[in-house]
């Protein structure tokens, strides 16, 4: 007797494998498969079975979190090893309030949480209201001065009643997606009669909870929409029948707000009409985030799962940062032994938002106090160091045959242009990312194919920020070889942009000897004005200027550029250092080969 093939998916393979088995029986033998009607059955069956072993496939895939593709389907996945997907996150600022005219006696003006603010960002208005209730009190000098703290979003009320008579299971689903879940508050009302008000609060750690622990848990459910429910009187405080569930949250708009610098109440502020306020930027909005995106959760939950919470390894740090602060682009997390110089017992975390270089220091803190210290070893202290910028400038000559193309230089130049802007993007990204020189002049070369050649040098470039008139040390860690200079030739490997010292335009450069010296130009001619002023390890590309203090500097500027050559032209970052290239630092010349 012949046997059925059931390894095909194929639906002309499934048929074919029918007719052979059905060939293989005695009372087929002569049965014309390819004129009779039977052959219209076997179709039929062939599609049948394609379309249920599709169907059997698609199921399977999205029982496991790796195949899974609906969001649905992945989001249960990630649920099941404890993981809730971050929401979208709202964009934080902040701006100091000073409020005029305030009647003698007042003792402290409350700004109460959900005044509203206005702010644009081009022509497009985003709503802004105050993330928490600020007292402001007055100062020394009798001001009241405060800093008021922003969340971007309309601020949202949802009230439901909570019935232990309904046949169905009752769910509090919050209706709008594009919630911020770190907004979320959670209140609970006796009843409809009661004055009695008690706040949850989300629960993070089921080992600190009891059946009296007023907590409230949140996972992601269907349509990307979020619901809250509550214990069942052994983890956390159960709900009793009339009680009502008050939900107030923050509707988000995500990355779209983040950069805004102006903001204003809509009206007035804590009862103070506008012309009674002055206003200050003190941060601008950043951190806003969109929600988390299928790939991050399928990447992110088992290393979550295998943190358990806690924070050990570098792993662990790294993980529950990209859960909790889905703002954050780059995490990068050493120990102590490996900071310079030495600082054993602690840890350190340097972080990049997206849209931004550095967290807000209301976010660092909260970073430590709500993420970290809650999780990682108690004798561990945690230090959150600031991203180091190394930027790379670009000065690459390109030779191209004219012949061969219709493109003008200019549109080459464009071409040339938009390739290093790719390599940028994709090879420069994030903390562990090295630039390579042979690959940027592979991409240049490749960018268009009339192109027979390219000469390509690279500069690094280092920022300070240093303030006028205050005098200080300061020690920069390239953390890469320099080239030596030559000053017997006038050549510096490490040179600067200008300041003002005692009414001159000032200068940095190296002697190639392991020093650096102030000087000036006259007629492009370097005249020395003051030696020592620092050194540089040409080695380790460590950089040190000692007592600098500059007086002014050029009209529109408030920093002091680094131009530094150096010895290799592959560079590599190390510990907080992000290397990038900025669209300003790329100089592009074309020339045709005649």
């Amino acid at each position: 007797m012949s046997k059925i093939n059931v390894t095909e998916l194929d639906s002309k393979q499934v048929k074919k494998n029918l007719k052979d088995f059905l060939r293989g029986q005695d009372r087929f033998k002569d049965f014309d498969f390819e004129g009779s009607n039977i052959s219209v059955l076997l179709d039929v069956l062939a599609y049948n079975t394609v379309y249920s072993g599709f169907y059997a496939n698609m199921i399977a895939n999205e029982m496991f979190l790796d195949t899974a593709i609906l969001r649905e389907s992945i989001v249960s996945r990630a649920k099941a090893i404890g993981y809730t997907p971050a929401s979208r996150r709202s964009a934080r600022a902040s701006v100091l309030v000073q409020f005029l005219s305030v009647p003698t006696g007042t003792p402290e003006i409350i700004v109460q949480r959900g005044e509203k603010f206005a702010a644009y960002n081009g022509s497009k208005r985003y709503l802004f209201t105050v993330e928490r209730t600020t007292v402001v009190r007055p100062n020394v000098d009798g001001h009241f001065i405060g800093e008021i703290p922003l969340v971007e979003g309309l601020r949202l009320s949802h009230e439901f009643v909570y019935d232990v008579t309904s046949e169905l299971p009752q769910r509090f689903i919050i209706p709008n997606a594009n919630v911020d879940t770190t907004s979320i508050f959670v209140r609970v009302k006796q009843s409809a009669t009661s004055s009695v008000v008690e706040n949850f609060t989300q629960n993070t750690d089921l080992n600190q909870i009891n059946e009296d622990s007023k907590v409230f848990f949140l996972n992601e459910v269907e349509d990307k929409k979020y619901e809250v429910w509550f214990g069942d009187g052994i983890l956390g405080r159960a709900l009793e029948d009339g009680n009502i569930v008050l939900i107030d949250y923050v509707v988000s708009s995500g990355a779209e707000a983040n950069s805004i610098r102006q903001f204003k109440p809509e009206t007035s502020l804590a009862g103070y009409p506008l012309n009674r306020l002055k206003f200050e930027t003190v941060q601008t909005a950043q951190s806003g985030a969109e929600r988390e995106s299928d790939q991050s959760i399928r990447q992110v939950a088992p290393m979550f799962y295998e943190s358990q919470n806690r924070a050990v390894t570098r792993n662990d740090y790294e993980t529950l940062i990209k859960k909790d602060f889905p703002e954050i682009e780059f995490v990068r997390v050493w120990g102590g032994e490996d900071h310079v110089p030495p600082m054993y017992g602690k840890v350190f975390l340097s972080v990049k938002p997206y849209g931004s270089t550095a967290l807000s220091t209301d976010r660092k803190q909260q970073l430590i106090n709500e993420i970290i210290r809650n999780r990682n070893l108690v004798s561990i202290e945690v230090d959150i160091v600031e991203p180091d910028f190394l930027y790379v400038i670009v000065d690459s000559k390109v030779r191209f045959n004219p012949h061969v193309t219709n493109l003008s230089d200019g549109d080459v130049q464009k071409q040339v242009i938009e390739s290093i802007k790719n390599f940028r993007h994709e090879t420069l990204i994030g903390f562990n990312s090295s630039f390579r020189y042979s690959k940027l002049v592979k991409i240049i070369d490749d960018s268009e194919p009339s192109i027979i050649n390219n000469s390509t040098n690279i500069t690094m470039r280092y920022r300070l920020l240093p303030p006028i008139n205050f005098a200080e040390r300061y020690v920069i860690r390239l953390n890469n070889a320099i080239s030596r200079g030559d000053s017997a030739n006038n050549i510096s490997a490490i040179n600067s942009t200008g300041f003002t010292l005692n009414g001159i335009t000032t200068y940095i450069g190296d002697n190639g000897k392991g020093s650096l010296y102030y000087y000036r130009l006259v007629a492009n001619v370097r005249i020395p004005i003051r030696q020592n002023v620092g050194t540089v390890n040409y080695d380790t590309g460590e950089i040190i200027i000692n007592n600098f203090i500059a007086q002014g500097y050029p009209a529109g500027v408030d920093y002091l550029d680094l131009y530094v050559k150096p010895a290799s032209t592959d560079l590599v970052p190390l510990r907080n250092q992000i290397i990038t290239i900025e669209d300003s630092d790329i100089n592009v010349t074309v020339e045709r080969d005649i």
